[in-house]
């Protein structure tokens, strides 16, 4: 019984090992959605092509139903990819903007 305990600890192991790369190579997407992320990305520079050639401006790019469409589910795709890569990037743009002018009373406390 000894020897064969050691043995199943080295399968479990090796099992585990083998897990782990497949987790960062597909990293909780399966081929499908790897597949589904790699083309909407050409699609959204597609269609934001369509739409320069079209005169409209980055931001008006960024606006348009089809654009914001595709963004989301590239966004979801890439949230489940990599749970909270995309939050943190919201996140730091919120600490850049807390550095907001005082406010009135703000202001009349460190004029004091």
């Amino acid at each position: 019984a000894t020897a064969a305990a050691p043995a199943e600890q080295t399968k479990a192991k090796k099992t585990e090992s083998k897990k782990e790369p497949k987790k960062q190579e597909s990293a909780g997407l399966s081929p499908a959605e790897t597949k589904e992320l790699e083309s909407l990305k050409q699609q959204i520079v597609e269609r934001k092509a369509i739409l320069k050639d079209q005169g409209l401006s980055g931001g008006q790019q960024n606006k348009d139903e089809e654009v914001v469409r595709m963004v989301n589910r590239m966004t979801e795709l890439k949230e489940k990819q990599e749970p909270g890569s995309t939050k943190k990037e919201k996140d730091s743009k919120k600490d850049s903007k807390k550095k907001t002018p005082l406010s009135q009373e703000e202001q009349k406390e460190f004029g004091k």
